[in-house]
């Protein structure tokens, strides 16, 4: 499994996306690091509120669709647990030094 950046020899441009980001200044940095957490702490909140709706509100746990919107909520925890803050720190420094278990993880 290679945790490289992934090069483009037959574009005439070179495309935006990961890594990119490493050319901010340490603000910059800063600011999109502090951003993306929040939207990580909100995704978290805001599916734990959902959790707890369902849970507590008998009239919302007898309906079989609801299950999935558990299921749902608890998987974008997982994602905004796990996930997120490895993609905020591989494009925020553009190469992977996270190690192969992370490397793994990742995907």
């Amino acid at each position: 499994m290679n945790c490289s950046l992934p090069t483009f020899p037959d574009l005439d441009y070179e495309p935006v996306g990961i890594g990119k980001l490493a050319n901010l200044t340490a603000g910059g940095r800063i600011v999109f690091a502090a951003v993306c957490a929040l939207f990580s702490l909100y995704a978290i909140v805001s599916n734990v509120f959902v959790i707890f709706a369902i849970y507590s509100y008998k009239p919302l746990r007898t309906k079989s669709s609801n299950l999935w919107l558990v299921s749902l909520a608890v998987t974008d925890i997982i994602v905004a647990v796990f996930a997120a803050p490895i993609v905020i720190y591989y494009n925020l420094f553009g190469a992977w030094s996270l190690g192969k278990s992370a490397c793994r993880v990742r995907g």
